[in-house]
């Protein structure tokens, strides 16, 4: 076969041993650093969990917006390590698998699991398989491939019947997948996927995560960058004046230079370093986005405490976080960063809060430990999300203050 291949194809032959020879490329140059910034967090993320070391007293599990709580170094004071592993825009679903991975090759276990991300993550429309998050013809995110066919066929004809097919589309849920999927597929790999998924959406997961194996594919879009479209700007350094590290400066148009993408990651690198885990995003926009965001927060918080009005909550992924860290002997706490004020007193958060609490009372292992005032002022939000640097001062100086202590009272560690 290889002498029909070298004699009869010879164009075939030599496509495939370029090809090979640029992804043996590809895995050898940091590529990660020629992608967004959403993918070099992620493959940040991914490297650091699938390690054996370093190992953490304490993590942190969150969102975008518990990204904004830095991590801990070990002091004489504070003779303790957190490392913060938080992850925007992920969904409800994958938290039990990140822990399990997490775990996976370290040798000790940290002492407690601090659950900080915000109770609107398990919001129930958001509780949806990726393959039909319209829930057309899926019945629920667990179905066998059987039972999915069955219900679609059977659904099908229903609709052929009565004259009227639902539409189909889902404009909203094709942007969100378009612009957060690369969580996901940068995060798990393909073996990843088949545990965590079953049915339909397993078969949509592999299909979608399969070809990100490939290192020309996973980093197609920072290879373009840096050959295609490579600019003088890609080779700039810029230092930025001492202001520019002080919440007065991030509003300075001087402190927002117009980055190369590896120049913008190697920074974020840095930070990362430098905050065990920790990054307030809304410190990353420059002053023409924050004005934007201004402008638009009034009606993104209206808009929000609206929508939680009607949401209900769905605890089914809380549970599954609470057993998997029970069946490691890991403690958990639950505590949720502030939120914008007007959030007090929405119906959705009332529920969450006593669903929470009665899911905790039976787990001795588990713990809700609240921030001493878990609702700020709007002005220390950049929109109805993430917050202004003093904002995350703020967060920082409370959450060492009032959560920590609690947190390492109810879960010592053993470590040495």
């Amino acid at each position: 076969m290889s002498s029909i291949l070298r004699f009869k194809y010879p164009a075939l032959l030599g496509a495939v041993v370029v090809i090979a020879i640029l992804e043996i490329a590809a895995r050898i140059i940091p590529l990660e650093y020629t992608s967004g910034a959403g993918i070099f967090l992620t493959e940040k993320r991914r490297a650091l969990i699938e390690a054996s070391s370093p190992e953490y007293d304490y993590i942190i599990l969150g969102d975008s917006r518990s990204l904004s709580l830095n991590g801990h170094p070990r002091t004489d004071k504070e003779p303790y390590t957190v490392y913060n592993l938080s992850i925007p825009a992920m969904g409800p679903r994958y938290f039990q698998y990140y822990l399990e991975k997490y775990l996976h090759n370290r040798k000790h276990k940290p002492a407690a699991v601090v659950f900080a991300g915000d109770p609107g993550l398990f919001q129930r429309s958001w509780y949806t398989p990726n393959h039909d998050s319209k829930m057309i013809y899926a019945d629920s995110v667990e179905e066998g491939l059987g039972h999915y066919l069955w219900s679609r066929f059977h659904k099908r004809i229903q609709y052929l019947k009565a004259g009227k097919y639902p539409d189909q589309r889902d404009q909203f849920g094709a942007m969100v997948w378009e612009v957060f999927s690369h969580r996901y597929l940068h995060l798990f790999s393909v073996s990843d996927m088949m545990e965590q998924y079953t049915g339909a959406e397993r078969i949509f997961m592999l299909r979608e995560s399969i070809p990100n194996a490939f290192y020309l594919y996973r980093y197609r879009d920072g290879i373009r960058q840096y050959t295609f479209d490579l600019r003088a700007n890609s080779f700039r350094k810029h230092e930025l004046p001492d202001f520019c590290n002080a919440c007065s400066g991030l509003v300075r148009a001087e402190c927002h230079p117009d980055y190369s993408r590896v120049e913008d990651n190697q920074k974020l690198d840095a930070l990362i370093e430098k905050n065990y885990g920790g990054v307030n995003l809304g410190d990353r926009l420059d002053p023409a986005q924050r004005f934007n965001y201004y402008q638009m927060r009034d009606t993104a918080v209206e808009h929000q405490v609206d929508w939680f009005s009607r949401e209900e909550p769905e605890m089914k992924p809380v549970e599954d976080l609470i057993r998997t860290a029970a069946k490691h002997d890991i403690k958990i706490v639950f505590s949720d960063v502030p939120a914008v004020e007007p959030m007090r007193t929405v119906r959705y958060h009332k529920i969450y809060f006593e669903r929470l609490a009665q899911i905790v009372s039976k787990y001795p292992g588990a713990r809700i430990v609240r921030f001493p005032d878990p609702y700020y002022p709007v002005k220390l939000f950049i929109e109805q999300v993430h917050y202004e640097c003093e904002g995350a001062a703020r967060l920082n100086q409370e959450f060492y203050s009032s959560v920590m202590p609690e947190v390492v009272k109810f879960a010592p560690r053993s470590a040495p």
